[in-house]
């Protein structure tokens, strides 16, 4: 048997400043998160990625993974592009099967006011 432990304490207290700053925002009620105060800055300074492969079909997390180079700015990506769920992120919810990919620093902007 395989004798595995998680530790999400751990992993979370390794986890760059600026990626603590997001998860806890999306831990807030919905109209106290900044990003969510702040959509259309982000929608306006985003780029528009087609959504042409499988391997992200529910997955946004390797969306980010793929595209920021970071995987924990998935709630983001849901949150911009009006996205409730992860199994909710597959082409046909994507508006013209467009992903609104906000610019990295858009989003460092963001977090910091």
């Amino acid at each position: 048997m395989n004798n595995n432990i998680s530790d999400l304490k751990k992993y979370y207290s390794q986890q760059e400043y600026i990626i603590k700053r997001i998860l806890y925002e999306f831990k807030k009620p919905i109209h106290q998160n900044c990003f969510f105060r702040n959509l259309e800055a982000l929608r306006e300074q985003s780029d528009y990625v087609k959504f042409d492969n499988v391997k992200w079909k529910m997955r946004p997390d390797v969306f980010c993974s793929d595209y920021y180079e970071e995987h924990n700015l998935y709630p983001i990506i849901l949150l911009v592009n009006n996205i409730s769920t992860l199994f909710q992120f597959i082409v046909d919810n994507v508006e013209e099967r467009i992903i609104i990919a906000p610019h990295y620093k858009i989003i460092i902007e963001v977090i910091n006011t």
